[in-house]
C-alpha cells in the first residue's frame, strides 16, 4: 500500500471459476478483477484509479513454456511503447502450433484484454 503501484496482478480464481485452456467464458476473470478492484482498503492507489488491475492466467507465468510469452504479455501492458513490435497473441499461436493441432488459442489467459485482442 505504501508503495502505491502502477499495477495489480491476479492469478486467483474464484475455486468454481475456470480460466486459461478451460473456458473462454471471462466471468471467473472478471470477478477475480472486480474482487481487488472493490475493496475500499485500495481505492485510493493507482493502480485501481488508473483500471490497471489485470487477472493473468497462471499458464502464462507459473511455470512451463508459456513463460515467454507471459513475459511478452506483461511487457507489453507494463512498457506499450518499448513492446510495439511483440504481439503476444501470436506467439501463444505459434506456441499452439508447435504443441498441438490446435492454432487458435482459445481461452482466458488475460482479462482485462490488450487492445489488440479485441
Amino acid at each position: 500500500m505504501e508503495q502505491n503501484p502502477e499495477y495489480i496482478f491476479t492469478s486467483y480464481l474464484n475455486p468454481n471459476s475456470n480460466a486459461g485452456f478451460e473456458t473462454e467464458d471471462v466471468s471467473g476473470a472478471a470477478e477475480s478483477v472486480q474482487a481487488i478492484s472493490n475493496q475500499t482498503e485500495f481505492s485510493e492507489l493507482d493502480a485501481i484509479k488508473n483500471g490497471n488491475v489485470y487477472y493473468i492466467d497462471n499458464f502464462l507465468v507459473g511455470g512451463g513454456g508459456l513463460n515467454p510469452i507471459g513475459a511478452a504479455y506483461l511487457g507489453k501492458l507494463l512498457h506499450p511503447e518499448e513492446f510495439e513490435e511483440i504481439k503476444p497473441d501470436e506467439l501463444l499461436r505459434e506456441y499452439l502450433a508447435f504443441y498441438s493441432t490446435e492454432t487458435e488459442p482459445k481461452g482466458v489467459f488475460l482479462y482485462p484484454f490488450l487492445e489488440e485482442q479485441v
